[in-house]
């Protein structure tokens, strides 16, 4: 007797029901699975799944033992202890109700295949290849065989989206576990390295003040930063970091006006009062709905990491910032 199994896919191509089961994601991760009148929910830190709680009836919750690629290989609770072939083959009944298995990633409890990039490309472990072919192949980062998973290497890559597979060295693995940003009082205090043109780029922003046509100002919620980026979206902005958290922006029309990120510095602290020790310098802009930062300053070279710390700091005092580092610098400086 034959039987079918529904698979429903929401708008954006995601696998949201897979048989009797309804499953829910975050930032593309799979988070919650309801299923026979249970909630599987996943706890995770940054990329690692650290545990699975189950309720109700009984209400359980199990600390996910995995190895350093996320491929499940027990739980503590049911002291279930699960072994793979190298391609991620193992018995569909093994693991029953534990959400993720090989390369942490969900495998479908009726075919026992894996649908990765949350139902983007199914990959079948026994015959150790894909069952449709990859877009991004032969030509693209897929590579030559439309078919292959992990580029035949599943040790030492995976595939969470289904159309490219990525190296994921042992050092690099857990890297959600890396160490807090720098404070920004504990920061370096950044150079200026057109300090010799200051006194005049000074004057000239001074002279862009006067006729309307630079705003600076010390801004110390994101209510005041959404204010000035939506008010005038004309104008361009600039932002300084000082040592003491002072958040400056420097708001400007760019028909007649370039301010410097050292000329706003220097107005700040001479017209506001502001800390002069910078520590942190970039671009600000509202794209749809997201206030974006970037580290993008030719008189300081700031790092991406000093967008980092700044934008840790940022979302501690309820800024709702996301950051855009910028590595190179060889364009600012032709």
């Amino acid at each position: 007797m034959r039987s079918t199994t529904r698979y429903v896919y929401d708008a954006l191509d995601t696998l949201t029901r897979c048989a009797d089961a309804q499953r829910f994601y975050q930032h593309g991760q799979l988070t919650t699975e309801l299923a026979g009148g249970r909630a599987h929910s996943l706890l995770r830190y940054g990329q690692a799944v650290l545990a699975q709680h189950s309720t109700p009836n009984p209400s359980v919750s199990s600390i996910m033992l995995c190895d350093m690629q996320g491929t499940l290989l027990g739980s503590v609770a049911s002291g279930l202890n699960l072994a793979y072939s190298a391609f991620g083959d193992r018995p569909v009944s093994a693991g029953a109700g534990l959400l993720i298995g090989f390369n942490g990633e969900r495998i479908d409890p009726v075919t026992g295949r894996y649908p990765l990039g949350n139902g983007n490309r199914e990959y079948n472990p026994s015959l150790r290849r894909c069952h449709s072919p990859d877009p991004m192949s032969p030509f693209g980062r897929g590579g030559l065989n439309t078919y292959a998973y992990c580029l035949g290497d599943p040790v030492n890559r995976s595939d969470p989206s289904g159309n490219f597979s990525l190296f994921r060295a042992v050092g690099k693995v857990f890297s959600a576990f890396k160490k807090k940003p720098v404070k920004i009082e504990d920061m370096r205090v950044l150079k200026n390295v057109e300090l010799k043109n200051l006194a005049t780029e000074v004057k000239t922003s001074q002279r862009h003040m006067n006729n309307g046509n630079l705003e600076i100002e010390i801004i110390s919620d994101h209510s005041e930063l959404d204010d000035i980026l939506e008010t005038s979206p004309e104008f361009h902005h600039k932002w300084v970091m000082t040592k003491q958290k002072e958040l400056v922006v420097g708001s400007y029309d760019p028909e007649w006006a370039e301010p410097t990120h050292a000329s706003i510095a220097a107005l700040a602290t001479e017209e506001l009062g502001a800390d002069s020790r910078v520590v942190a310098a970039g671009m600000l802009s509202k794209v749809g709905n997201k206030t974006v930062m970037t580290n993008y300053s030719g008189h300081y070279l700031p790092t991406p990491s000093t967008l980092r710390s700044v934008k840790y700091e940022l979302r501690a005092r309820s800024f709702d910032i996301r950051a855009k580092p910028m590595r190179s610098y060889n364009h600012w400086q032709n």
